[in-house]
């Protein structure tokens, strides 16, 4: 006898995992007419699960992605075009590479802007930037007799190879370069040998006004190679530097208030949070050497509690030397609790009695050795102290 069965799938949607149903019939409903080896299970529909709607949504989010990218290849392109298209018709005079140019198309368009006689500032805004690009960027300066304002803003030239890069550009570019006047390395990590690229910059070149290395990780080493070139160069003309936001300390802001005071073209310097003008320049001097006394007296004052914590401590260990001959050292009272705390102390801390784990027996159970007791004592006085 064959026995026929209409499949009917139940479509459960609740459950992100692949549910399964029985096949049943309203005819043979009844267990006694279809036995219980003929009953098996078929899978619900795929289009039904959330694991087929999550690759749905991976795929869709791939394709936006990929629709973003396209745009954004798009729009680079486009910005290459008119960059270059204007340059060729001598219509521009501030040449902009933003993060959407990639390294090769800087390169182009750098290529592109020597010996053009009427860009008059460069203005880089980029993550990459290669040594092939600095390469171009001297050979620009070089060539570009009009070129007096150069931004190089968010560059990362924080490693002794990147740094390089800085010095390629000072050295065969700004250098030959009599109309520099400006020169901005806002928010560029630059290293301490890039630091003194430009600082020979400042010492050699006669026509730069505006200095500005904001946000560049500077340190008191770089703070003294600028300070050093101005005051070498006889011939200096700049007017305003910024060294703000960077890791420099009071100790710099006395050695360029103190180096600079002569210098007469200079009227103003941002550093740390001190804006310093040739009518505030005698009280910055005063105010930064009373906040360096008050330093002074402030380390003085802990290296003093330093050394009389190590004095007390000194004091306290020979008590605890003694401490299991001859209990008159301390009382009986503060033994007592000292045994206590000791005994409450995480097991790590050495010289404490403490029971091994019991899956290694190759260990005592107790840890009985006087050192090791006098020297958990003492730990336990330090963390006293320190509570």
């Amino acid at each position: 006898m064959i026995t026929l069965i209409r499949p009917c799938y139940m479509t459960i949607l609740s459950s992100s995992r692949l549910r399964t149903s029985l096949i049943t019939s309203p005819v043979l409903s009844s267990s006694s007419l279809v036995p219980s080896h003929r009953l098996f299970r078929v899978a619900t529909p795929i289009y039904l699960c959330r694991g087929y709607a999550s690759k749905i949504s991976k795929k869709d989010s791939k394709v936006k992605e990929k629709k973003e990218k396209d745009e954004k290849k798009l729009q680079r392109k486009n910005s290459y075009d008119l960059i270059l298209k204007s340059l060729k018709e001598d219509q521009l005079s501030t040449v902009q590479l933003s993060k959407e140019l990639n390294k090769k198309q800087i390169t182009e368009v750098l290529k592109y802007t020597v010996n053009k006689k009427n860009v008059n500032e460069i203005f880089i805004e980029q993550s990459q930037f290669t040594q092939g690009n600095a390469l171009a960027m001297s050979k620009t300066i070089k060539s570009c007799n009009a070129l007096s304002r150069i931004r190089i803003y968010n560059v990362d030239f924080w490693s002794h190879k990147k740094a390089d890069m800085v010095n390629t550009m000072v050295s065969e570019g700004m250098l030959q370069s009599d109309v520099l006047d400006t020169l901005d390395f806002t928010g560029s990590k630059i290293f301490v040998s890039g630091v003194e690229a430009i600082a020979r910059l400042v010492e050699l070149s006669p026509s730069l006004k505006h200095l500005c290395l904001q946000h560049t990780k500077m340190t008191d080493t770089g703070v003294h190679y600028i300070v050093d070139a101005i005051k070498s160069n006889q011939k200096t003309q700049i007017t305003t530097i910024d060294l703000s936001g960077n890791r420099t300390s009071n100790n710099a802001v006395r050695y360029l208030l103190n180096g600079l005071i002569s210098i007469e073209s200079i009227q103003s310097i941002h550093i740390n949070k001190h804006i310093i003008t040739k009518s505030n320049w005698s009280e910055k001097i005063l105010q930064v050497e009373k906040q360096a006394e008050d330093e002074r007296d402030k380390m003085k004052t802990i290296r003093e509690d330093y050394n009389q914590m190590i004095q007390k401590q000194q004091d306290i260990i020979p008590s605890f030397s003694s401490l299991s001959k001859n209990e008159n050292y301390v009382p009986v009272k503060g033994a007592a609790h000292l045994t206590e705390r000791r005994d409450a102390l995480p097991s790590h801390v050495p010289g404490i009695k403490r029971r091994q784990s019991r899956k290694d027996d190759s260990f005592g159970q107790f840890i009985e050795d006087d050192q090791k007791v006098e020297l958990g004592l003492f730990c336990l006085v330090i963390r006293l102290n320190l509570h």
